[in-house]
């Protein structure tokens, strides 16, 4: 929860009101920070309505029908998108969104990370 008086309602600028700078983190980092959510007993985004908000920094899950819900994603606060099925879904977003695709299958034993995230890229 948050202190009182603070929100992550998004603001006119898509940034979140209350919410204080983060330190940069590595894509390292990162991916280690999402792999251990997945890899927890609790997680589990089906039930949640979509897109779901799967960590309280902004982080949220959708498939084709969230990713062209552009007022929804404007609602929330998205402006940045990474579209791991560019092949089916080539949605076209306004000019100050952040988009990145990734060619990847569809299949939930695909190796995303190891195939899509060099360990020795430069952060």
């Amino acid at each position: 929860s948050l202190p009182a008086g603070e929100s992550t309602e998004p603001t006119s600028d898509g940034g979140r009101q209350g919410s204080s700078p983060r330190p940069e983190k590595s894509d390292e980092d990162w991916v280690e920070e999402l792999q251990s959510m997945l890899d927890s007993d609790g997680f589990c985004c089906l039930d949640l309505p979509q897109p779901a908000q799967i960590a309280t920094w902004g982080l949220f899950l959708g498939g084709r029908a969230e990713a062209e819900d552009l007022a929804r994603l404007q609602e929330l606060g998205i402006s940045a998108v990474v579209n791991l099925a560019p092949c089916s879904c080539s949605c076209t977003y306004p000019a100050h969104f952040s988009v990145l695709e990734v060619p990847a299958q569809d299949d939930e034993s695909y190796p995303l990370l190891e195939r899509h995230l060099s360990r020795d890229r430069k952060s």
